[in-house]
């Protein structure tokens, strides 16, 4: 996003997905560059990359975001 505040990913839990940072999120955004990803698999995130999911594919999708969008030291909060 190119922004000179500490990027900050939220992530939310099973069954969840970024939505469930709506709330929070506004009141980081002065502070943080605030990132609420969606994870694979979870109410609108792109499709998991086999079923079933581990959590370890959750974890490497995880990695694969912060890689992505240039993410190298984000507060990851969750």
């Amino acid at each position: 996003m190119g922004t000179d505040r500490p990027a900050l990913v939220l992530l939310h839990g099973v069954t969840m997905s970024g939505a469930a940072w709506q709330e929070v999120t506004p009141l980081l955004m002065s502070d943080y560059d605030v990132r609420a990803p969606t994870s694979a698999g979870h109410r609108g995130g792109p499709p998991p990359r086999r079923r079933p999911a581990t959590i370890s594919d959750t974890v490497d999708a995880a990695e694969r975001y912060l890689d992505d969008h240039g993410l190298d030291r984000p507060h990851l909060a969750g």
